[in-house]
């Protein structure tokens, strides 16, 4: 089992790095670029905007009317005060932009208020690897996000990957040390993988972050690195057991002590030694030398 387990977790780093590898080769073609006045004109039918236009990300061309505290407005036919605001550029490419330029970026649609349009997750312009454009999108506004790969999913198999680990090192942890602390980074991990693979599968934009999936990748790593530490604690014995969460062994039991037996008491010997018949005393013979000396008599008769 526990090899089994190491070898999981070392699959599913290497499935993560070549993905990831693979998805940065590889650019989405977005398609023919929207101007700015095609995309306020879409805005003008709130319905219709919300339904086919937020939360897709186009290549939008414009020329440059303001740039101020990090955003860069476009200029409209619509008026000096309906204008689409580009946001979440880098400083390089802010330090490049003059006004009255024309640039192009590739940009999620946002929100339509207050007679603008905000722009955001800024970037350049995505045309895919060989620079080709697919088919524009039709009049009613829905972009095509032709161009994706499967590559660019790689964000779903590492969110059950990273899920089923949860749940299992869930269901085997003693919650002890720090172990339910990891289950509960664990836990956001997760969160942040279902909301990069819902991004890319349903095109669901949770969070607005421009390193969104560079978070969800490290997560993942996290995942599967304290997924090992909890299922397979035994193999961390470098580890203080206060982050592993193992529990110390109990002393073994000491032997038991040696208990000299004790000798019979010699009362007990004298109990046990043959008397006579009757029950009675048997008094000590007197010996013969003892005899005949205090018995002169005798003595002389035996001379003679």
């Amino acid at each position: 089992m526990i090899s089994k387990l190491a070898i999981f977790a070392l699959a599913s780093l290497a499935l993560m790095a070549v993905a990831v590898v693979a998805g940065c080769g590889q650019a989405a073609d977005l398609g023919p670029p929207y101007a700015a006045d095609e995309l306020m004109a879409a805005a003008q039918d709130a319905e219709a905007y919300e339904a086919d236009w937020m939360s897709k990300r186009v290549n939008v061309i414009g020329t440059v009317d303001e740039v101020s505290r990090g955003r860069v407005y476009l200029s409209t036919g619509f008026g000096d005060e309906n204008v689409v605001t580009l946001e979440d550029l880098s400083d390089a490419a802010l330090d490049e932009i003059e006004v009255g330029e024309s640039v192009e970026f590739a940009c999620v649609i946002g929100e339509y208020a207050r007679n603008a349009i905000s722009m955001t997750q800024c970037g350049t312009a995505e045309y895919g690897a060989d620079g080709s454009a697919s088919a524009s999108a039709d009049d009613t506004g829905a972009t095509d996000t032709g161009g994706r790969t499967i590559t660019d999913y790689w964000s779903v198999p590492l969110l059950l990957i990273a899920a089923a680990l949860t749940l299992t090192a869930g269901a085997r942890s003693n919650w002890s040390g720090m172990q339910p602390a990891m289950i509960a980074l664990m836990v956001l991990g997760v969160l942040a993988l279902l909301n990069s693979a819902a991004s890319v599968a349903l095109d669901y934009q949770g969070l607005d972050l421009g390193g969104l999936n560079f978070l969800a990748a490290a997560a993942f790593v996290l995942i599967a690195i304290m997924g090992w530490i909890i299922l397979d604690p035994d193999r961390f014995y470098f580890l203080p057991p206060w982050l592993t969460g193992v529990q110390p062994e109990p002393p073994p039991p000491p032997p038991p002590a040696f208990v000299e037996p004790t000798a019979a008491p010699s009362s007990d010997m004298g109990a046990t030694a043959a008397g006579p018949a009757g029950g009675g005393t048997v008094a000590p013979a007197a010996s013969p030398s003892a005899t005949m000396a205090m018995q002169p008599d005798v003595a002389r008769s035996m001379a003679w």
